[in-house]
């Protein structure tokens, strides 16, 4: 599993190595398990990201995370640009309330999005976490 974690600042609560910065315990991390470290929303834009994927020769990504509106959805856009294909859990992102919209609403609309999007192959695919697995 690759675990994407931001680097910010101090203003944002997430100044590197700070309480607001750190992976959520309630994450199980194996000691397999690669962490690559971001500053903006894309999790490619000067990452190692896109070597590690293709080191591993990964074609799909199940991608979730906090920040839908923003790192989830650069993330998402950005893999499909780099000829992934994508699966969004859409039980498995989250956001704050936004000034105009509540939660709720921005992950059902990004949901809508991802479902939506014009990808050069098949389509981003959304689905609840449970029906992965049945």
């Amino acid at each position: 599993m690759i675990f994407i974690q931001h680097d910010g600042n101090a203003d944002e609560g997430l100044l590197p190595f700070s309480k607001g910065w750190e992976l959520l315990p309630s994450l199980k991390m194996d000691k397999s398990d690669i962490t690559i470290r971001k500053t903006i929303c894309d999790s490619f834009y000067k990452t190692e990201l896109k070597a590690t994927l293709d080191s591993l020769k990964v074609e799909r990504l199940i991608i979730t995370g906090w920040a839908t509106d923003f790192c989830v959805d650069t993330t998402i856009r950005a893999s499909v640009s780099h000829g992934y294909k994508v699966i969004v859990p859409s039980n498995c992102h989250s956001v704050g309330d936004r000034p105009h919209l509540k939660a709720e609403q921005v992950i059902e609309h990004h949901n809508w999005v991802w479902d939506n999007l014009i990808v050069p192959e098949g389509k981003v695919q959304v689905l609840p976490m449970e029906s992965m697995y049945t």
